[in-house]
């Protein structure tokens, strides 16, 4: 992955591949598991994932239900009512110019932005203490649940 750069151009072809590869597991699994509810999918990412996941709806449009984005930093996140868009920020890593909506924005599609104060971006996949994944995963649990 490119360290240097503007990370939206250097980094893209990587967040392609990467919504390809997802689109690639859902027709896969859509062939060995038809029974699954394919009308729902909710996507989740950390980081680079996250900035993958804020793409895949963009690139494939009415696949995803719902994205989950913990903490990406680059990619925007889609201005849209669907899929329904839910993010987690860090306290500690702020996202570049534009990457989150605006509070017009947020309401305008229903979009739900939650910075967690004492969670930092590091510590928002295995490497977080019990506190931090109990904190995110009862966000999560809420998001899964929102019928909205």
């Amino acid at each position: 992955m490119p360290k240097t750069g503007v990370p939206q151009i250097v980094r893209l072809p990587f967040w392609e591949r990467g919504a390809d590869n997802i689109q690639f597991v859902i027709n896969e699994l859509k062939k060995t598991n038809p029974r699954l509810d394919f009308e729902h999918i909710t996507l989740i990412g950390h980081s680079n994932g996250a900035d993958m996941t804020a793409l895949f709806p963009k690139k494939y449009p009415n696949i995803a239900y719902r994205i989950i984005a913990l903490d990406n930093r680059r990619m925007a996140l889609p201005r849209t009512n669907k899929p329904k868009v839910y993010s987690l920020r860090s306290g500690d890593q702020p996202a570049d110019k534009d990457v989150l909506p605006t509070a017009e924005e947020s309401k305008k599609y229903g979009m739900t932005i939650i910075k967690l104060p004492n969670t930092i971006h590091n510590n928002m996949d295995d490497r977080g203490s019990e506190t931090d994944h109990k904190e995110i995963t009862n966000y999560l649990l809420k998001f899964l649940n929102d019928k909205k």
